[in-house]
């Protein structure tokens, strides 16, 4: 199948992909946080997903929704999008390994919804189905595909098996030149089937130099580690790891809930991000929730009265407002979380100062319009419609300006407007806060 047709099948799902990676990237964040600190963890998810968006359209077409292989090899790409991140950093294929291993480890922790009954399939049926797939897997149609065959068990030492002759994970990280990752990514079946109760055993791999990769599956039973990394093996038996189990647990059942937030770092005005246009939400799943309530936390942590979903890396039409509380103002101390705002009226006209987290240490005078009435959805999808004046009305026009690729700075009328408010030296050591918007 050409390339154009190998792309257009996951370029055009690039929206329903991003979401389900930022959903799985936040059970990695409390792990990245638990041996590297926050503002690691923030600095490495919101890489990971640039890496990620980048490898989208490289992953290859191995059938799509007909091959069940093709979530397996997407997830490899969000593995390797990690990897990629972290190596970016300094760190190592074994210690991204380790991040994506006790990962596992802890959502082993959190039940998984059961199979209904009218979807569950006899023992027979999944043995015929297993043995199709193998058999289909060698008429080698899709050259970045696995190809295996299929194993009979004996029941007593293993229910059924698999040997891999080519892995389309190896394939793929071979293309990118990810070679040294290959084998801490295979090990994370491990831990996979452990959390699944396959019981998995295998004595080689093609990741060792092996001629194949020998799965062999007996339900219940305690998945051996036949093949493993001794500093992963020593992290899962280590006292420091079973201390930080339960905390990581609690957090992963949080995200699941879509309760658990963080703040996260605002990049600076140099940032190409900043400067393109956000895209339209489309999907208002736990992925968008997770990034507003981490938006909310940022915004107040910062002590400010906005932001909009591009300062902190992300390039979706979303933004959070909240003014200060004022008892002469009824609208203000209420939160306003709006996906694709747009403003569709304005009459007015006043100057007022302005600042914002991209730009720290200035402030700048700004003419804006007085009244706006703005039309977005909220969290859940539902169409608003809200009219605002002064500084609420401020705030909606410079965060939705954020959306569309421009900075305060750029409406400034000239130089003489804008002010230093904090000396360069000390921009390093302490956020700016101040009550303008961000």
């Amino acid at each position: 199948m050409g390339n154009q047709v190998d792309k257009k099948y996951y370029v055009s799902r690039k929206s329903e992909l991003l979401e389900e990676f930022d959903k799985n990237a936040q059970y990695w964040r409390p792990v990245i946080v638990s041996q590297y600190g926050d503002d690691f963890a923030n600095t490495i998810v919101r890489e990971s997903r640039v890496e990620y968006e980048a490898l989208i359209p490289e992953v290859p077409y191995i059938g799509g929704d007909e091959n069940h292989l093709t979530g397996s090899l997407i997830e490899s790409a969000e593995c390797l999008a990690l990897h990629k991140a972290m190596k970016a950093r300094g760190k190592t294929a074994e210690e991204t390994g380790k991040i994506l291993y006790d990962t596992i480890e802890v959502r082993s922790g959190c039940p998984s919804p059961p199979i209904p009954p009218s979807k569950r399939l006899s023992r027979e049926e999944l043995m015929r189905r297993r043995r199709e797939r193998a058999e289909k897997s060698q008429k080698r149609r899709y050259p970045g595909d696995w190809v295996y065959g299929f194993v009979e068990g004996d029941g007593r030492e293993f229910d059924y098996g698999y040997d891999f002759s080519e892995c389309g994970t190896r394939k793929f990280y071979h293309a990118q030149g990810a070679d040294e990752f290959l084998a801490f990514c295979c090990f994370l079946d491990f831990p996979k089937s452990k959390a699944s109760g396959l019981g998995l055993t295998r004595a080689m791999t093609i990741a060792e130099g092996h001629e194949k990769c020998d799965h062999r599956f007996k339900k219940g039973r305690k998945a051996e580690q036949e093949w493993t990394h001794r500093s992963l093996r020593e992290n899962e038996d280590s006292e420091e790891f079973e201390k930080t189990r339960d905390t990581l647990t609690r957090v992963a059942n949080a995200v699941q809930k879509g309760g658990y937030v963080a703040v996260r770092p605002v990049i600076l005005a140099n940032d190409p991000i900043l400067r393109k246009k956000s895209k339209k939400v489309k999907h208002f799943g736990e992925a968008l929730q997770v990034l507003i309530n981490d938006m909310v936390e940022s915004m107040q942590a910062a002590n400010g009265m906005g932001l909009a979903a591009p300062q902190v890396g992300v390039q979706e039409r979303v933004i959070v407002v909240q003014l200060p509380e004022d008892e002469e103002d009824p609208q203000s101390g209420k939160l306003f979380a709006l996906c694709n705002p747009q403003i569709v009226r304005a009459d007015g006209e006043e100057e007022g100062e302005e600042g914002c987290l991209c730009v720290p240490g200035y402030v700048g005078d700004v003419k804006r319009a007085t009244w706006v009435t703005v039309k977005a959805q909220d969290r859940q999808g539902r169409k608003v419609r809200i009219k605002a004046e002064g500084l609420l009305a401020r705030a909606f026009q410079h965060e939705i300006d954020h959306l569309d690729g421009i900075l305060f700075i750029d409406r400034v009328e000239s130089p003489d407007k804008v002010r230093r408010i904090v000396p360069l030296e000390e921009v390093e050591r302490e956020a700016v806060k101040t009550k303008v918007p961000l």
